[in-house]
């Protein structure tokens, strides 16, 4: 049997909350005092940007693993998830828009643009399937040092540079100047793949949390700075692939790596981070449906006294009410396939 990476099942539980946290924080504090509570909202808002680098790394560490021919991906990826994305756009197109259907109208509309602006990755997900047989046999032909080279050149051009230009401290480069091959996303995917496969030499996690909280104090501060500076939020954090979001997600995930490679965490632990893992997917895809359920609950918790609490509790309680629908959901044949849910079985100490 294939050995199961018990910290994937984390980090997609993990990821998983903060795609949710991301899309409840920011709505709750633009525009209202820059009092602490909303500062600190913005830091963990920040922190929520690791979301989808992580799911991102995820898939370079386990995609990058193999290498399938062009029919494979197709047929088990390709296909599966364009029928996630018409069944969820044409859910959305007539029961949630409440448009007069018209077909041409609503191919037009999915083609167009996601029905769910948290959708978009679903289709960053298919581009980077239509061209998995490709990177797949990339990625096996680099050694140790081209991945420091790549990886050193996409942190410097596409995650710092920007937000330089951003504050006039490096004059914005050239839209002709593209690097090949290399996008924010695909950039992730071989990050994943070197961390997870190839490097050797691992800082200690003291190391590793000890840059995370640095980073997290200079977010916190920049955001307060920024605010001050513009007059308003201009969130040049807010974004998946910023110096910021790289650095805290290659320490969560070297972080989380190696307490399980230590086997810090518990059997039972374990077990339970692969039943609620197995969801993520499902959870992601209706996260958006939950939300538009329930606003009444957001509008409570958001007025109980600290706002940031109340956006936390309201953040907990949309992840477990989709984890609900999901596992409810997962009882048709139809949803389970489409949700990637295969159920629960037992972790063995050994495995």
């Amino acid at each position: 049997m294939k050995k199961h990476w018990h910290y994937i099942d984390f980090l997609r539980v993990l990821a998983c909350f903060l795609v949710i946290a991301n899309h409840t924080v920011k709505d709750s504090f633009i525009g209202y005092n820059m009092d602490f509570s909303a500062t600190l909202g913005m830091a963990y808002l920040t922190f929520s940007k690791i979301a989808v680098p992580i799911f991102l790394m995820i898939s370079g560490a386990l995609l990058f693993e193999r290498e399938e021919d062009y029919l494979s991906v197709w047929k088990k990826r390709i296909l599966p998830l364009a029928a996630v994305i018409i069944l969820f756009s044409l859910f959305v197109y007539i029961f949630i828009e409440k448009r007069e259907f018209s077909l041409i109208s609503w191919v037009a509309s999915m083609i167009h643009e996601p029905a769910f602006v948290a959708y978009w990755y679903l289709y960053t997900l298919m581009g980077i399937y239509v061209m998995l047989p490709i990177l797949q046999k990339l990625v096996h032909a680099l050694k140790e040092t081209d991945f420091k080279y790549l990886l050193t050149i996409w942190f410097v051009i596409m995650a710092c540079l920007p937000f330089l230009g951003a504050w006039h401290l490096f004059p914005f480069v050239s839209p002709y100047f593209v690097l090949p091959v290399l996008t924010p996303e695909i950039g992730f995917l071989f990050l994943g793949y070197y961390l997870t496969h190839i490097q050797e030499n691992r800082k200690s996690i003291r190391f590793y949390a000890i840059v995370l909280c640095v980073t997290m104090i200079l977010c916190y501060f920049y955001n307060i700075f920024e605010t001050k500076h513009f007059g308003s939020f201009t969130l040049l954090l807010d974004r998946a692939c910023v110096w910021s979001s790289v650095i805290l997600a290659i320490c969560v995930f070297q972080i989380v790596y190696q307490l399980y490679e230590t086997k810090t965490l518990s059997i039972k632990f374990n077990q339970i981070m692969y039943y609620i893992g197995e969801t993520t997917f499902g959870i992601y895809l209706i996260h958006g449906i939950t939300l538009w359920l329930c606003i009444p609950i957001q509008t409570y918790l958001l007025n109980i006294g600290n706002r940031l609490l109340g956006v936390v509790l309201y953040s907990f309680v949309i992840f477990a009410f989709s984890y609900i629908l999901v596992r409810l959901l997962a009882i048709i044949p139809l949803f389970k396939r489409l949700f990637h849910v295969r159920g629960s079985r037992r972790l063995l100490e050994n495995e």
